[in-house]
């Protein structure tokens, strides 16, 4: 990260190299979307007032405020500067793209969040780190590099120097440079960075080509076997109380129990390719031998998708938390879900959780008119402690901030 530079001379080597990389990134005809929270919007200028842009950008959203990254991602991220939510967002991008009528194999997704400094006079805390991410999806690779900006610099020279930051990234990604991108960051700044390239089975999950994708201890599988045992979830991460449920389940039913996750979610963003790796990994090695078969990597964000993609007698292990809104009917049809689940046999094993209130035995969509619903065993052995992955989280960046 040497500084081979000085003065006029840097300068002028930065407005050199700066006009190439944009210049460059205009002639890949890489069809992009862009997003920009928090600094670095200067990329926009850049990639624009050269001419020739609209052959490269599809389109650039500035989300600014925390509600526009709110409907953007359809939640509140734990943190809006972190690798993972630049990550989402560049999936979002991606999908974006992908809309505008780009061909899901060309469509490119950039996504960048910042924390800088403040302007001159506004009081600063003195452990506030000046951040940027910037996350990168297309069909087959998700990444992100991250800049720590240790060095004094003014907000302005902050904003520039993240907007070079952005655009270097994404020459990196497009051009797939293999060296470091340290070219004109200076110690005692700090770069990091992770990318995830994924075979076809993700995309192809995305694009429904394929309906899921199933993981064993030894590798793929070609089947989850007849009635099984699916515990559906984000497991973001995987904690002793989805544990001690699978422990359960085992015992009473003897059988493994297979983890289901989505790549898309119904009130969740959709997952990149280097989150599910994760997800998946400590998924099954961070278990402490449970008895795991696997993970089932589906698209099917619905119970009734579910249903019809699992066998007949399936069993479907959820928490009342779930089970409270499946019934609500606020995750899709109940009518469709009930025919579904009562003419494949199928049902539910609840597992109470602490502080919500237990089902009825029946999912119906007429109270009181009878037991017209799915079959539902309630596992009264599970004592809930109130552990949640919500909880998790912050505890693990609480850790990570002392």
């Amino acid at each position: 990260m040497r500084n081979l530079y000085q003065g006029s001379q840097w300068e002028l080597l930065l407005e050199t190299m700066n006009k190439n990389i944009s210049q460059r990134l205009i002639d890949t005809g890489k069809k992009t979307v862009l997003f920009i929270t928090g600094g670095g919007t200067g990329a926009f200028n850049e990639l624009l007032k050269h001419g020739g842009g609209s052959s490269f950008l599809m389109e650039g959203l500035i989300n600014y405020c925390p509600e526009s990254t709110h409907r953007l991602l359809g939640m509140k991220p734990d943190n809006y500067v972190s690798a993972e939510t630049a990550r989402t967002l560049a999936v979002i991008a991606y999908k974006r793209c992908v809309q505008l009528g780009v061909d899901p194999k060309k469509a490119h997704g950039v996504a960048a969040t910042a924390k800088l400094g403040l302007n001159a006079g506004q009081a600063e805390r003195e452990e506030r780190l000046h951040t940027i991410f910037v996350g990168y999806h297309c069909c087959d690779i998700s990444g992100f590099f991250s800049l720590q900006l240790n060095t004094v610099r003014d907000r302005c020279e902050e904003e520039e120097w993240c907007s070079k930051f952005i655009l270097d990234c994404m020459n990196h990604w497009y051009y797939g440079v293999d060296k470091e991108i340290v070219t004109r960051m200076q110690k005692p700044d700090i770069i990091e960075g992770r990318r995830s390239v994924q075979g076809v089975a993700w995309d192809q999950l995305l694009r429904g080509e394929i309906s899921e994708a199933r993981i064993g201890v030894d590798g793929p599988v070609a089947s989850v076997g007849d009635e099984p045992i699916i515990f559906p979830g984000s497991f973001n991460p995987i904690h002793d109380g989805h544990l001690d449920m699978i422990r359960i389940a085992h015992e009473k039913y003897e059988k493994e129990v297979w983890l289901e996750l989505s790549i898309i979610n119904t009130d969740k963003p959709q997952i990149d390719y280097l989150t599910l790796e994760q997800r998946i990994s400590y998924m099954m090695q961070d278990t402490d031998g449970c008895p795991i078969a696997g993970v089932v990597v589906t698209s099917a964000p619905l119970f009734q998708h579910k249903s019809e993609k699992f066998p007949d007698g399936t069993k479907f292990m959820v928490g009342t938390d779930t089970y409270n809104r499946i019934a609500s009917c606020k995750y899709g049809h109940t009518d469709t879900l009930i025919e579904n689940m009562r003419s494949r046999n199928q049902e539910f094993l609840i597992f109470e959780r602490k502080g919500i209130t237990t089902p009825t035995k029946y999912i119906t969509t007429h109270p009181g008119k009878g037991s017209h619903g799915v079959p539902t065993t309630i596992i009264e052995d599970y004592k809930d402690t109130g552990i949640s992955s919500t909880e998790v989280r912050k505890q693990c960046e609480i850790l990570a901030s002392t």
